[in-house]
């Protein structure tokens, strides 16, 4: 997937191809990641897509390079030069940063290069962090206390894989099915050096409980609430919210960006120009009609799904279920924030087999840290809290009977 920090010819006289480019195969990592480095400072946006895995295409569209990834690279500058590649791996993945001078700053560009020799991550990072953190397994999973197995779920064409990590010993136990939130997720939820998906898992069936997760079909095949599901005797018996958001999507979405705008200060003049766009947006967003003449794609989205979700009330239909909920919020979370926690307990407070617990120090990874919560912290490596998975595994217990 592309991220900002949040994300072969030689195109300019400047840009010089490397005696190492020379030298690869022209189907090695690093010379495809040079090809699609090429492409992307040239503004060769088609070219650099068709380079892309299937679920990269999905994630970063044409629309979205042209905008999105045009306008980031112009702050940066005109390009000046590219030094000395940087590998890694990632699984069966190869990992390609390139440090990149601009005229206004200098970062990496790092492509994550797949088994099929296909573009499956761009992402721009700072210059003293040209590969992204490795996860840690945290203290608290125990892997010689629970078995781990893959698996397939489904038959047809629309399939996924998963892992399904069950506690050592034979019984029955509680099972939790791990829901992701938008986007084209693994099974892990991987985002940089966090996975946030195993450690719960991990530390879960640590805890005596089963715990299946799964890649995605957006991911798998190409594309929401973020939720656990737990299971007794086959079914569903409650729902655990882990930053549940309440609101509609694209306030939420504008709310995002005017927060991340705003935390260096009072936006420029062309910081200011795409807030007003994207108030503009929001507002198409909520003028569409199904019966009327609407605009194909708005905020990114098509408009088809944005009338499916038009009008949804997560916590009203929340309220319907009567299952045992568990609502779970990080206090530092800047994208389903406390409003989102409160309007949970407003409409759920009259049940009695709903539970909520927020927390001061961790963000929307339900991760700790300190200050105001920021985009830059999803490049430092961390674990869900042990906190999170003892209140879980906690709730669950009472859950039993």
């Amino acid at each position: 997937m592309y991220s900002r920090t949040q994300r072969t010819i030689c195109i300019v006289a400047s840009l010089t191809c490397s005696a190492l480019l020379v030298a690869q195969s022209a189907t090695s990592p690093t010379a495809i990641a040079r090809a699609a480095l090429d492409l992307l400072l040239a503004g060769k946006y088609p070219a650099l897509g068709a380079m892309f895995s299937q679920s990269m295409k999905n994630t970063v569209t044409l629309d979205f390079l042209q905008d999105k990834v045009s306008a980031e690279l112009k702050e940066f500058g005109n390009p000046q030069s590219v030094g000395e590649v940087i590998l890694g791996e990632e699984g069966t993945n190869k990992l390609v940063s390139f440090p990149v001078q601009f005229s206004n700053t200098g970062i990496h560009v790092q492509f994550t290069v797949d088994k099929s020799r296909q573009i499956a991550g761009m992402f721009f990072r700072p210059p003293n962090k040209a590969l992204p953190f490795q996860w840690s397994r945290p203290a608290y999973s125990k892997p010689e206390s629970f078995h781990e197995r893959e698996l397939t779920i489904g038959s047809d064409d629309w399939k996924v894989t998963g892992t399904l990590t069950t506690p050592a010993g034979t019984g029955k136990v509680p099972g939790i099915v791990l829901v992701h939130g938008p986007g084209p997720n693994d099974r892990n939820e991987s985002i940089f050096a966090t996975r946030i998906f195993q450690d719960l898992a991990e530390g879960l069936s640590s805890k005596g409980l089963a715990v299946l997760r799964y890649d995605k079909r957006s991911k798998v095949h190409g594309e929401e609430l973020s939720q656990m599901s737990y299971t007794r005797d086959g079914k569903l018996a409650g729902i655990i919210l882990l930053a549940g958001l309440a609101r509609p999507v694209e306030d939420a979405a504008k709310e995002q960006t005017e927060y991340v705008t705003h935390l260096k200060g009072d936006p420029d003049p062309g910081e200011q120009a795409r807030l007003d766009q994207l108030a503009a947006e929001v507002r198409k967003v909520k003028a569409l009609d199904p019966k009327g003449d609407n605009p194909p794609m708005v905020l990114g989205f098509p408009t088809t799904w944005w009338l499916n979700v038009k009008g949804y009330d997560p916590a009203a239909e929340a309220k319907k279920s009567g299952l045992p909920m568990l609502v779970l919020q990080g206090e530092r979370d800047f994208q389903v924030t406390m409003k989102d926690f409160a309007l949970w307990k407003s409409s759920l407070s009259s049940r009695n087999n709903v539970t909520f617990h927020s927390y001061p120090a961790l963000n929307d990874l339900f991760i700790a840290g300190e200050g105001k919560g920021s985009p830059a912290e999803y490049h430092s490596p961390g674990n869900v809290a042990p906190a999170v998975i003892d209140d879980i595994a906690n709730w669950l217990s009472t859950q039993k009977k």
